[in-house]
């Protein structure tokens, strides 16, 4: 069985088949860096973060979930995350360098190949079915649904 990386978080809001979520960022305990996860708060610059994810039938504001993704997805993910965009960055500057012959051309490519590889990321890779993983949202209890004064 395949390991998972899991965080808790809470749904604020279920709206046209899609559940805003919100995911504590203060480490997930898969790895040796538990819950002082530094690349989490250097990014996140707080304790939690916000998720737009297909909400499962069901799943309703103020319920408490687990979101969880296999550990066997993550090597892909780095390898879109970091080996892409530095692709990119070499393949500019080796394009501006070739084309232009300077160094500024160079720097110019390069700075050309990121912005393309992150708009590449943002908008194409989003679009491909199956390609990015996406975490599997588990229900650990929900919320209290009951009015106050339905009791009287």
């Amino acid at each position: 069985m395949d390991d998972m990386i899991e965080h808790a978080g809470i749904v604020e809001s279920v709206s046209g088949g899609r559940a805003l979520i919100s995911v504590t960022t203060d480490g997930c305990d898969s790895c040796s860096h538990g819950g002082g996860c530094a690349m989490n708060k250097l990014v996140r610059n707080g304790k939690s973060t916000h998720m737009e994810l297909p909400a499962p039938a069901g799943l309703h504001a103020g319920d408490h979930v687990i979101l969880q993704l296999p550990e066997s997805r993550m090597p892909l993910t780095a390898v879109l995350g970091y080996l892409v965009p530095a692709l990119a960055v070499l393949a500019g500057a080796g394009f501006g360098n070739e084309v232009y012959g300077s160094d500024g051309a160079a720097m110019l490519g390069a700075i050309g190949g990121f912005l393309a590889a992150m708009a590449f990321a943002r908008f194409v890779l989003p679009h491909i079915p199956g390609l990015l993983p996406m975490p599997d949202i588990v229900v650990t209890s929900r919320a209290n649904r009951t009015h106050p004064l339905s009791s009287r």
